[in-house]
């Protein structure tokens, strides 16, 4: 695969990762035409197959290592989201790990065992510090 073909990879991956944080705030929002709430949402479950956040990360060796957060489109997620409960997504993905799915807060701690970041710099790129924390005691 050439470098322009991975360059438009990344513009499109980093596209879509925009997109689905506006998506996100839009499903979480009070909209002013409420009565569209239910439709944008409706849709979004049906059409939606995954999503995938990364975040660079400045690793020990110098340069950064990519942490990802993975969410599947199960049942589960798309009823949560037709039903606009959106803040229940990140028990889901700390939950869903049989389905594919990964926290960042998981991937952060993967790393830090790995050798591969400080503990330090996964503070400052986790969800959830007390998660972070409770993942690193084990």
């Amino acid at each position: 695969m050439g470098i322009e073909t991975r360059l438009q990879q990344h513009e499109l991956a980093v596209a879509c990762h925009q997109e689905i944080d506006h998506l996100r705030v839009a499903v979480a929002s009070r909209d002013p035409l409420p009565h569209q709430q239910p439709q944008i949402r409706a849709q979004l479950s049906n059409i939606l197959m995954s999503i995938t956040s990364q975040r660079l990360v400045p690793s020990i060796g110098g340069g950064r290592i990519a942490a990802a957060e993975i969410l599947i489109a199960t049942p589960a997620v798309r009823n949560i989201i037709r039903e606009g409960k959106a803040h229940q997504l990140e028990a889901v993905i700390q939950t869903g790990a049989e389905f594919g799915m990964q926290s960042m807060d998981k991937q952060l701690v993967t790393l830090i065992h790995e050798g591969s970041i400080t503990y330090d710099e996964a503070r400052n790129f986790a969800v959830d510090l007390d998660e972070l924390d409770r993942l690193m005691r084990g």
